[in-house]
């Protein structure tokens, strides 16, 4: 089994990324508690159709997450003693990090636009939020460096295996899902097998 954790940055990365999927969730916390005290057209704006629409999309984003966040967070506590597990934490970590820190402003945006103007007013904790949130895909490592680690470690023999072997543990109950869960192997192994160079020398973790 190789090194694993050499320097804080890999660790900093796994909690920009947790971090994210907190915001997501204070963000949608102070979405439904605006709504749920302000009326407008004779009702509870949350009980209009398209603000239960906005609310639901918003929940299942931060649920999604805050799972994907959990997850990482037991790769890393198993990668001592499992190959397959410190495998998937060097793949999922710039993967969440990529993934939950773009994400972050668009939830943020959304939470500040169900309280309307007064999203906007510095005092709101929601205005706090969005301001800070683009900070998170740029500290440690923008979208593009995350992406080029994502890029390299499926060079990384066993890494493919280990992802997609997580991956397919939901096949079965969409076919949607499906689908795209075999497209996107074939997409990988593509890649990992016909890329003519490294990358960059890896990172020292």
């Amino acid at each position: 089994m190789r090194a694993f954790i050499k320097n804080n940055t890999h660790y900093i990365r796994m909690d920009f990324a947790t971090a994210s999927a907190g915001m997501m969730r204070h963000a949608l916390n102070l979405a439904v508690h605006h709504t749920s005290h302000r009326q407008a057209f004779g009702a509870t704006i949350r009980d209009l159709p398209m603000m239960r629409n906005t609310l639901a999309d918003l929940a299942v984003e931060a649920e999604a997450a805050m799972l994907l966040g959990v997850r990482v967070a037991r790769t890393a506590n198993n990668a001592q003693v499992s190959d397959a597990e410190q495998h998937l934490n060097r793949i999922l970590v710039p993967i969440a990090k990529h993934w939950k820190c773009r994400r972050i402003s668009s939830v943020t945006l959304e939470a500040l636009e169900c309280h309307g103007g007064m999203g906007f007013v510095e005092e709101q904790p929601v205005a706090r939020l969005y301001r800070e949130a683009p900070m998170n895909s740029v500290w440690e490592g923008m979208s593009a460096v995350m992406a080029l680690d994502v890029m390299r470690e499926v060079k990384t023999k066993g890494t493919v295996d280990a992802l997609f072997d997580e991956i397919n543990l939901a096949k079965g109950a969409d076919q949607h899902f499906d689908s795209f869960a075999e497209a996107l192997e074939s997409d990988v192994v593509d890649h990992a097998g016909h890329a003519s160079q490294p990358i960059d020398p890896p990172l020292d973790i």
